[in-house]
């Protein structure tokens, strides 16, 4: 990943390099980050009433600015205003002396968007100026999408809507006879309102015909493409544990990853086709990096939510407050209780509730949804939303440099007896690139049984893995 860069705006060039040395200091926040700082300052030299110039601040196209609030002649305030109404999504953190007129009551409600500005204090410690702008700190992300079919032009759509994605490229090899590409792009620029462009032109979206083209200078690279074509229906699997899709989706992820290997991409790969573990370590067998691949199961998530909402009702929000997580694979997601201090303080009463059966009882039902979800888009001809709607979240998370998410993420576990792609709480870490590793300290704290399971997941996809790489196939037609 591109090191940030943070513009430091303040009325003299002694000050910015103040306020870099704390930002700067190890042991804080932003330890590890590969941070570029751009220092402005208003001097003598410059003329101490210069008028400040948004576009001057902007010129560098820095990932978030920290600004004197009692800059030149203008407030702070006026020229962060001035700021959002040609960028509204770049953070602005304002720096202020104790005695200044200004909280953060009044920056929220004269900016009207504080989860992307905050107030320093100048005579805080490194500790605290670095977690604000840790806090803060956010940059789109340019992304990759392989497979154009419902799935991925469902990914498209959900792209273009959120300002925490920015560039995104598509790929589809799919042909009729003569090499004509299967796939309408005109229609699919239509369906995010735009008109099709000269080839490359687009500001936010294009299409190209090689898979090196299209991951070229991205984050990161979404694989949401099926070797089975036609309705969604038909990528249902035929065995509880999926496994069995590995013979439709494993060669074209095989090829997906030595394409990538060969071409040195350093961004995330995040397969979203399942089986989802088994895929992945087929990506590592072909040499791309284990900490470079991952997987969500957010959708997972939402449908567990769902299930336990139809039967608690009223008691749901208690159940929100609980400390839960899901561990394992996409469709058979496992109830982890993390026995972390952060439980409420009702625990015991929530637990009388949310008891062993319930819980066996909504994971089951999750499970259904996805496959009744997926039928009703083959019956009524709709695309399937809800994959790539959650499958977001992972990218938001990304976006914002979160590096303990609360949710499971797919990253490699290794045991005794060998190692798997599982969904399970990680790390993020994002210099010099983005990469996913098992939090070790907070896996600790997951109930044996639970790992058990995991274990299991482990050892049955290692064993789908080595068949399909000896030619074995797993009870299906292609």
């Amino acid at each position: 990943m591109e090191p940030l860069k943070i513009a430091i705006v303040d009325s003299n060039e002694e000050s910015c390099k103040r306020l870099e040395d704390k930002l700067s200091e190890k042991g804080g926040a932003l330890t590890g980050f590969g941070i570029i700082y751009i220092k402005i300052s208003y001097s003598q030299e410059r003329g101490a009433e210069k008028e400040v110039q948004t576009s001057e601040l902007l010129k560098n196209d820095p990932d978030l600015i920290i600004l004197n609030h009692s800059l030149s002649k203008k407030y702070g305030l006026k020229i962060a205003k001035e700021i959002r109404q040609r960028n509204n999504f770049i953070p602005i953190i304002l720096t202020s002396k104790t005695s200044d007129p200004i909280t953060t009551n009044t920056l929220a409600k004269i900016i009207n968007d504080y989860s992307s500005m905050g107030l320093i204090d100048q005579s805080w410690e490194k500790t605290a100026t670095q977690a604000l702008i840790k806090d803060k700190l956010r940059r789109p992300l340019d992304v990759a999408v392989l497979g154009l079919g419902m799935l991925g032009q469902a990914f498209l759509r959900g792209f273009l809507k959120s300002n925490y994605i920015g560039k995104v490229k598509g790929l589809s090899e799919r042909r009729k006879p003569g090499s004509e590409p299967v796939i309408d792009y005109e229609r699919i620029y239509k369906l995010v309102g735009a008109e099709k462009p000269d080839k490359g032109t687009h500001h936010r979206l294009n299409f190209f015909d090689t898979l090196e083209e299209t991951i070229n200078g991205t984050d990161c690279t979404i694989i949401s493409t099926s070797a089975v074509h036609g309705p969604s229906i038909e990528k249902i699997a035929k065995t509880k544990d999926r496994h069995d899709l590995i013979d439709v989706e494993g060669a074209k992820i095989m090829k997906y990853a030595h394409k990538m290997r060969r071409a040195r991409y350093k961004g995330l790969v995040i397969n979203m086709t399942n089986p989802v573990g088994a895929n992945l370590a087929l990506a590592k067998y072909m040499g791309l990096k284990s900490d470079q691949l991952t997987s969500s199961i957010d959708v997972d998530d939402a449908r567990f939510l769902e299930a336990i909402r139809a039967k608690l009702g009223s008691d749901y929000k208690a159940f929100k407050e609980f400390s839960y997580q899901l561990v394992g694979e996409h469709g058979k997601v496992r109830f982890a209780e993390l026995t972390s201090p952060k439980t409420t303080k009702d625990l015991e009463t929530i637990r009388e509730v949310v008891n062993d059966k319930l819980i066996a009882e909504a994971l089951k039902r999750a499970s259904e949804m996805g496959a009744e979800q997926m039928e009703s888009a083959s019956h009524f001809k709709t695309a399937y939303d809800q994959a790539p709607e959650e499958a977001t979240k992972l990218l938001i998370n990304l976006a914002n440099f979160s590096t303990g998410p609360k949710s499971s993420y797919y990253c490699y576990k290794t045991f005794e007896k060998g190692g798997g792609f599982v969904a399970l709480p990680c790390k993020i870490s994002y210099f010099p690139n983005v990469r996913i590793r098992p939090d070790e300290d907070r896996i600790r704290n997951i109930q044996n049984g639970a790992m058990k399971d995991i274990k299991d997941i482990i050892s049955l996809q290692s064993l789908y893995v080595k068949n399909f790489l000896t030619g074995g196939k797993h009870g299906r037609k292609n």
